[in-house]
């Protein structure tokens, strides 16, 4: 409907402006066409506007985590604090791999009889 408008507009354009042997269909089909393109890109601006407003609403009225979630989501942090901080414990009570022990020998030259 929109492209038919415009292509109605610029028809109706060019023939105004051309000095063509216009009749008066000519000029009020030329001016339908343009209040249909006009009407159509209001309409567009107005639902860009009102998309805007539904997302800017949408980000200041969010509504807050429930208070349980909150204090589940400490508890989850909190569990996988403790278990990274077990892991690195007991990554370093470990003795290193035989491999690392046995270049560091060779290197040192500790070890040889």
């Amino acid at each position: 409907m929109i492209a038919v408008s415009g292509l109605f507009a610029a028809v109706g354009v060019i023939a105004v402006v051309g000095g063509w042997n216009t009749a008066p269909w000519t000029e009020t089909l030329l001016l339908i066409g343009t209040l249909i393109l006009v009407a159509a890109a209001g309409w567009i601006v107005v639902a860009f506007a009102i998309a805007a407003s539904l997302r800017v609403a949408a980000f200041f009225v969010a509504p807050d985590q429930p208070p349980g979630l909150n204090r589940i989501n400490a508890i989850i942090e909190q569990r996988q604090a403790e278990q990274h901080a077990a892991a690195a414990a007991r990554q370093a009570r470990e003795p290193p791999p035989a491999e690392i022990v046995i270049a560091l020998r060779a290197i040192t030259g500790h070890g040889h009889p």
